[in-house]
């Protein structure tokens, strides 16, 4: 959209916005904006959470896994879900229970269910959310829990979604929405080698708290040598693979100052 400059008293100019956009962003008032200037391109940030429209979804029992992840993670708030049978129904309830935090089916009639979220995430809480996926994902690594790895994937899925529903810039949060998706993948491999998972689990937790940019370089030399040292199972090659683009990703996270650190 195109906006004129209104000069105001002495050098100051001021833009207007859109009273749609003002609505979507919740602005206020007196509100303080982040603006960024970068090559020749300025944006403006609300850091106010994005409020998106309750919206409908016809439910494929095959697929429901999939289409509720989908809507939790954009952030949306309440979705009134169509389908076909009590089976359908079921699958919904059970998908909820075991993956989405905050999100509750309220009512019922037999062709739809309304399911909104009972909780408001709080962005400041991201950091601390992250480490806790870090703390379970070793400890599921060390005993193998199925509460641990169901407590994993919900809290994925919150960080997901709390990524999603602010509005920062993209290249900001694209390195820790990727990093959160190779975790996500990770937990699904079953490596033979538990000790060598741990370690370098906890190596990367902690660059990820405290970036040194050698110590990044050594990791990454460990796991090359880990990958040409002998043969391993198809597991182990893919959790080393997902530790390297960890790193790579903790990298490019440390390259924007300032973003989620704790």
């Amino acid at each position: 959209m195109k906006r004129k400059l209104i000069q105001m008293a002495g050098k100051t100019m001021v833009v207007s916005l859109p009273s749609d956009v003002v609505k979507k962003y919740g602005l206020k008032k007196g509100q303080e904006l982040e603006v960024e200037e970068n090559n020749g391109k300025i944006s403006i940030f609300t850091g106010n959470r994005l409020c998106k429209e309750p919206c409908e979804l016809r439910a494929k029992e095959e697929l429901i896994k999939e289409q509720l992840e989908s809507l939790y993670t954009q952030g949306y708030d309440e979705v009134k879900v169509y389908y076909e049978n009590k089976n359908t129904l079921k699958k919904i309830i059970q998908n909820i229970n075991k993956k989405f935090i905050g999100f509750q089916v309220l009512d019922s009639n037999g062709e739809y269910c309304t399911i909104k979220s009972i909780a408001v995430e709080d962005d400041t809480k991201l950091s601390s959310i992250i480490r806790r996926v870090f703390l379970i994902l070793l400890n599921l690594i060390e005993n193998n829990d199925e509460d641990d790895k169901e407590n994993l994937i919900k809290l994925i899925n919150v960080c997901k979604r709390m990524l999603n529903q602010k509005n920062h810039n993209f290249n900001e949060i694209m390195p820790v929405y990727n990093l959160i998706t190779v975790i996500e993948d990770i937990i699904e491999l079953d490596c033979r080698n538990k000790k060598m998972t741990r370690e370098l689990i906890e190596q990367i937790y902690n660059i990820y708290y405290k970036f040194d940019e050698q110590e990044s370089i050594k990791i990454k030399d460990k796991i090359t040598k880990e990958l040409t040292a002998s043969r391993k199972d198809s597991n182990t090659i893919l959790f080393l693979y997902n530790t390297r683009k960890m790193l790579d990703l903790i990298t490019a996270k440390n390259l924007q100052i300032g973003f989620y650190n704790s």
